[in-house]
């Protein structure tokens, strides 16, 4: 008798699981509206575009202490090497840790929602828990490998950061590359082969990026609205009109890429002055401050991007914002300090933090040109490096936001200047809008209708 009621009891503990995972979710009862689909694999809730991604975190709830995590099968089959995801599942278990103690980690069903095949998950974040963590397998075999390959402790991570006023900070990296073309593996160079499952890995939500292959951006745009471009452009032998017409013709490119150092043209020469003109022109027709985000400094040769060239170009071209790759590439702790002070003095240069080391650096920077100029970066390029660089740059984010020990106490940013450095001057500067990554375009910064010019975009 004991053992037909332990069977007994076993039946209606795996039909409950059964329900709660085969019912579709009721957002009656959610802040989670019904969505309309655009096509396949694309769905609107609140604003919310999926896209092709296979994981979205809405957390427009947080300061309230919620989150959604809505995984998208469908969106994760056009990932290379996911041949095995979870696909026509009734079962899907999401495995999550809080700040990374997997020894704490809760493995629970997702609910299947009415929307081809997603499944969502509404967790309760507490204080001090400022990171999640987590992967989806599923009792049938299916497993989600995205991040695999990163050797990560989970395949997606996402940052419950917030500001003072309780908005979540949408982790944003301004600057990444992107190549074209085939790796040594035979496996084609893509965003959504390389770039975006190291995103998702890192919690990286947007991302800044940059490629020679104007026509290729456009198209990785068109895919995933949660990254904005700027070409690379040739100082030489470039076609400036071509470059001009891929910015107004794409509204996620967003201004232009120089590496003077690479292309032995200093920002300030001629060559760089043909593309320079035509974009303040640009700026001016538009009402539209567009950017150019140059690589500065050079350990080995400098003379190409150095605070007096800085100010000679910041100067002639206030209509466009100057954002400077690494602040000061390299050791010289004195020119560093240097751009921080021309990106105080001068409204349209900027400092992108990839490569400034130690991080003590990255605060001081912050401290002298406010934390309304300074965007986080990575300089992420090819598969090993987003191996690297990511594990690197996570630590950096939990440093920056004084979560982890080391961080002088006199040097802590507040909620609101970690915002602004880590989400809301690329917000701004790319024209991000929402409080998420898969929102589509909005316009960037423009200039006032009142006639005043303050964007400087007469020159």
């Amino acid at each position: 008798m004991k053992k037909f009621r332990s069977f007994i009891i076993l039946i209606c503990f795996y039909s409950s699981l059964a329900y709660s995972v085969n019912t579709p979710y009721d957002f009656s009862n959610s802040f989670l509206a019904p969505g309309t689909f655009i096509n396949q694999n694309r769905l609107m809730i609140q604003g919310l575009h999926i896209g092709r991604m296979p994981v979205v975190c809405d957390k427009s709830r947080l300061k309230d202490g919620k989150i959604i995590i809505i995984y998208n099968p469908e969106g994760a089959k056009d990932f290379p090497g996911l041949n095995r995801v979870i696909t026509n599942s009734l079962n899907v278990m999401i495995a999550y840790a809080f700040n990374g103690d997997w020894n704490k980690k809760v493995e629970t069903p997702m609910l299947l929602t009415s929307f081809q095949g997603m499944y969502v998950l509404e967790l309760e974040v507490r204080p001090g828990q400022y990171m999640i963590e987590f992967s989806f397998t599923s009792p049938e075999g299916g497993y989600d490998p995205v991040c695999e390959m990163y050797g990560q402790p989970a395949n997606y991570r996402e940052w419950l950061f917030t500001d003072s006023q309780g908005s979540p900070v949408i982790i944003t990296d301004s600057h990444c590359h992107l190549s074209i073309g085939l790796d040594v593996q035979g496996m084609p160079r893509g965003a959504q082969h390389y770039l975006l499952p190291a995103l998702l890995s890192g919690g990286m939500e947007r991302a800044m990026i940059v490629c020679r292959d104007a026509d290729w951006l456009c198209d990785m745009l068109g895919q995933f609205p949660q990254l904005r471009a700027m070409p690379w452009v040739h100082p030489r032998d470039g076609d400036v009109q071509q470059t001009i017409d891929c910015i107004t013709e794409n509204p996620g490119i967003v201004g232009m890429k120089f590496h003077p150092c690479w292309d032995k043209s200093p920002i300030n020469s001629p060559e760089y002055a043909r593309y320079l003109d035509a974009l303040s022109l640009l700026c001016h027709t538009q009402g539209i401050r567009y950017n150019v985000l140059t690589h500065s400094g050079n350990h080995d040769e400098p003379g190409y991007v150095d605070p007096d060239q800085v100010r000679e170009v910041a100067g002639k071209y206030p209509g466009i914002n100057f954002i400077l790759g690494h602040v000061y590439l390299g050791d010289d702790w004195g020119k560093q300090r240097e751009m921080a002070f021309i990106a105080r003095d001068y409204p349209n240069v900027y400092l992108e933090t990839s490569w400034l080391n130690p991080w003590e650096r990255v605060l001081e920077v912050i401290k002298i040109a406010g934390a309304g100029k300074v965007l986080f970066g990575s300089d992420t390029q090819g598969l090993e490096h987003y191996r690297q660089d990511y594990d690197h740059y996570c630590r950096q984010v939990k440093y920056l936001a004084g979560v982890i020990e080391g961080v002088p106490q006199n040097m802590r940013l507040s909620q609101d200047d970690f915002a602004l450095v880590m989400c809301q001057n690329a917000r701004r500067l790319f024209g991000f809008t929402g409080d998420s990554f898969v929102v589509y375009h909005a316009p960037i910064e423009r200039v006032d209708d009142s006639g005043s010019d303050p964007a400087g975009c007469s020159a």
